[in-house]
């Protein structure tokens, strides 16, 4: 191990501050706030004991081998990163050697042997994170077999599902914040206490509900490819606009991906109050859609998973027009069920776990995921894992196919985890359009009722209010958003 920086803490004394909450308010990578050296090393530095062998392939993958005065100063960065991590020489050129290998495989390519170390370092610290996990699973599972043994809840919950390395692995917290967006919380009524658990308990048994025991969207034929958002706040963008091929498919049967690149150009800087790839909220992209309609995907391809919004395409044709959208009553998973079971649902969720961004498989139940919402998603389905027997959403994400299962996430049902249920919308009278460059909202009837609640009127009154206090929030401008 080599000796100490001369500066910052001394040895051991005091520790690098905990990672750091991931920026709620999406930043441009061109303005964003360097991010501190030691945010994430401080996470896995704990947790590097039992560090599996890797073979090593190079040192430095995607650079020119650095020379000279230039050596030297990697080294000393390397240094820096060995002992902020505390990981030993072997173990560093292991993990260098297996960063070689993730950086070919997700093509990385790094304009320095500085941003090389630096991106080392997050790599290193994601690594010992996805180990801590793996060995807390085999500990929960070791818990479950033994006789009479005292287990943790957290511990039980974390052997659901496990991480993995994807695209994100390599990230800064300042660049991880750009995919991220402000809490709506605020703009959210409260549900009754006492019925809440009650709901959420029906949420568990879709018969008692009247609905299929599973459902499944993506099978139906009727969402589209898994895209990658990029370094772009564009979540709402492309929440959105799978809600509306969702809803074109119901009106048409036919699957036709609707453009995030065109709600991101286009629907900014206006009365919407969305942002571009600075965030945004599904149900105000509805709106703009409701007056100017969508265009395809096929039609306006993405193109700002680099970070900028771009410009709005006017040549475009568009395809498909609404006629408003639903809100479903926040935290009320019953009523989400029975909406999901008519159609896929835009919603959001706090996205900023480590666990989450790392998530690889199985039924996401970490209990550490907050409810700050912060990240849109596409609700396409529901089940029941055939494992443990553990009741399940799966949702669509917009972070391409090498996070979670192909991009998606099974994530556990009945309980709210990451506020799943607090801001579920869809919209409705989705059907193809004629002339909506010119605002045509005629025609079409809605394709939901009030709320996904069964159509009763005591569910549409509900609905209703909560529609009423999401617009007043936006009108007073909040300058709310997700990304």
């Amino acid at each position: 191990m080599p000796a100490a920086p001369s500066t910052g803490c001394a040895r051991r004394r005091c520790s690098a501050p905990r990672a750091a909450v991931l920026a709620l308010c999406a930043i441009p990578l061109a303005r964003a706030p360097a991010a501190r050296a030691h945010d994430r090393a401080a996470v896995a530095a704990a947790a590097h004991h039992g560090l599996d062998s890797y073979v090593g392939v190079e040192q430095w993958p995607g650079a020119a081998p650095p020379r000279g005065a230039q050596a030297a100063r990697a080294r000393s960065e390397l240094e820096e990163v060995q002992w902020r991590l505390g990981v030993s020489d072997e173990e560093l050129a292991q993990m260098q050697g297996a960063f070689g290998a993730w950086s070919r495989a997700n093509h990385r390519s790094y304009a320095s042997a500085e941003q090389q170390t630096r991106a080392l370092e997050h790599w290193i610290a994601t690594e010992l994170f996805i180990r801590r996990h793996a060995r807390d699973a085999q500990l929960a599972a070791a818990m479950v077999g033994a006789s009479g043994g005292v287990r943790s809840a957290a511990q039980l919950d974390l052997g659901r599902f496990w991480v993995g390395h994807n695209a994100l692995s390599d990230l800064s917290d300042a660049e991880l914040s750009s995919r991220f967006g402000t809490p709506v919380e605020r703009i959210e009524p409260r549900a009754r206490p006492s019925a809440a658990p009650r709901r959420a308990a029906r949420a568990r048994d879709p018969a008692s509900l009247g609905a299929p025991a599973e459902v499944d969207w993506v099978a139906r034929g009727a969402v589209g490819p898994v895209l990658d958002q990029g370094q772009c706040g564009s979540c709402w963008a492309f929440s959105a606009a799978e809600a509306i091929t969702g809803g074109y498919f119901l009106a048409t049967g036919a699957l036709l991906p609707m453009s995030p690149q065109q709600l991101t150009s286009c629907d900014r800087g206006g009365p919407n109050g969305d942002a571009g790839c600075n965030g945004g909220l599904p149900s105000n992209a509805f709106g703009w859609v409701k007056e100017h309609g969508i265009c395809a995907l096929r039609d306006h391809p993405y193109s700002s998973a680099l970070g900028s919004a771009g410009t709005c395409l006017t040549a475009c044709t568009p395809v498909a027009a609404l006629s408003g959208y639903v809100a479903v009553p926040p935290r009320d998973e019953a009523a989400m069920l029975a909406a999901l079971a008519e159609r896929p649902l835009s919603v959001a969720v706090e996205a900023d776990a480590r666990s989450f961004l790392m998530y690889k498989g199985g039924v996401f139940d970490d209990s550490r995921c907050g409810t700050s919402l912060d990240h849109a998603v596409y609700l396409v389905g529901y089940g029941v894992n055939s494992a443990d027997n553990t009741p399940y959403w799966t949702l669509k994400n917009s972070w391409g196919p090498s996070w979670g299962e192909g991009g998606y996430m099974r994530i556990i049902r009945g309980h709210n985890l990451c506020g799943v249920a607090q801001l579920a919308t869809y919209p409705v009278g989705v059907r193809p359009c004629v002339n909506c460059s010119a605002g045509d909202t005629s025609g079409g009837a809605d394709d939901g009722g009030a709320g996904g609640g069964g159509g009763s009127s005591s569910t549409s009154l509900v609905v209703t209010v909560v529609f009423a206090v999401i617009a007043l929030a936006l009108g007073l401008g909040l300058g709310l958003g997700l990304s």
